[in-house]
């Protein structure tokens, strides 16, 4: 530190002016024993010179005390003003981490997109940043998800018609985008009970929300990559399936046009057990029924041949 170095240099002076100091006052002392042997002036000049320098000695030692004192002071005040600085670190030491967020997790980090990034302005589709260091976030904003990386699901969404083939618990084939030739698997985890189907979309078959958890996650899969989802129905024995394109809509309801005789088809309403995206499984139906696989009753007005239940994709997505 600066001030002891300095005391120490001011001590060491000190020290050399009282050895100084006493040296000429020794020197006074002997003079003023000659007098006798000298003439009267010279013996009051020894006496003068005697006083000056005691009082020159008395000025040191005064001065030595001073100096002592004073740094003695110094060093508290810069004492008193390194323990302040000491307390003022150790709190922004705390604010700081303070302001540390500590996951209760592991997993990867996904930084959200700032809403506020347009001034509060935005429209469908509209592409915004991630949080940066430095920007303003407004109360109750989410900044950044932890993503468990042990646990990882897929999210789609699966027509009306191929709902029923979706259970909970259902296998699938998973094939990621971004992985090609990546063999995952993964397990249907329910389908959602509300219909999900924006009013922009050009479908008219409603949709419902479906998760599959995969059977052994990857530490290279990232939230946000796409992927296409196979999943395998259950095994149905002794049932009677249709083409699909045997299925048409009559009034709101599920026909089959069935051969009477000749070119003679009439309507008859079905139950539809299954429908996928070729096949059509229906309950209660005479095996032996002949079906037309085009809308008889279109095709005698010359009309268009396509069933009335146009063919839909399928649920893989």
């Amino acid at each position: 530190m600066k001030l002891l170095a300095d005391a120490q240099v001011q001590a060491a002076q000190d020290q050399l002016d009282l050895l100084h100091a006493r040296h000429e006052l020794r020197r006074a002392e002997i003079d003023v024993s000659g007098n006798e042997f000298v003439g009267r002036i010279e013996a009051q000049k020894n006496d003068l010179k005697l006083e000056e320098t005691r009082r020159s000695l008395a000025q040191i030692e005064g001065d030595i005390r001073t100096h002592a004192e004073g740094h003695k002071a110094a060093l508290a005040v810069l004492e008193e003003k390194r323990s302040k600085a000491r307390i003022a670190a150790d709190f922004a030491r705390r604010n700081i981490e303070n302001m540390v967020l500590r996951a209760p997790l592991d997993g990867l980090v996904v930084l959200k997109e700032n809403q506020d990034a347009a001034g509060g302005f935005g429209f469908p589709g509209m592409s915004l940043p991630e949080y940066r260091e430095g920007d303003t976030v407004q109360p109750g904003r989410t900044v950044a998800e932890i993503v468990d990386l042990s646990e990882m699901e897929i999210k789609t969404r699966i027509l009306e018609t191929d709902r029923a083939s979706v259970a909970s618990g259902a296998m699938a084939r998973v094939e990621v985008d971004a992985l090609p030739g990546a063999a995952l698997t993964g397990a249907s985890k329910g389908v959602g009970g509300l219909a999900q189907n924006a009013f922009w979309e050009p479908q008219t078959a409603r949709q419902f929300d479906a998760a599959f958890a995969l059977a052994q996650p990857s530490t290279v899969l990232r939230p946000g990559m796409t992927a296409r989802l196979v999943v395998e129905g259950g095994t149905l024995e002794n049932v009677i399936h249709l083409p699909r394109q045997a299925l048409f809509e009559r009034e709101g309801k599920s026909v089959v046009y069935v051969r009477e005789s000749g070119d003679r088809f009439r309507p008859v309403e079905v139950k539809v057990d299954r429908l996928t995206e070729s096949r059509v499984i229906l309950t209660d139906f005479d095996p032996d029924a002949e079906v037309a696989l085009t809308n008889p009753e279109t095709a005698r007005r010359g009309g268009s041949s396509t069933p009335a239940s146009p063919t839909l994709p399928g649920g893989g997505v």
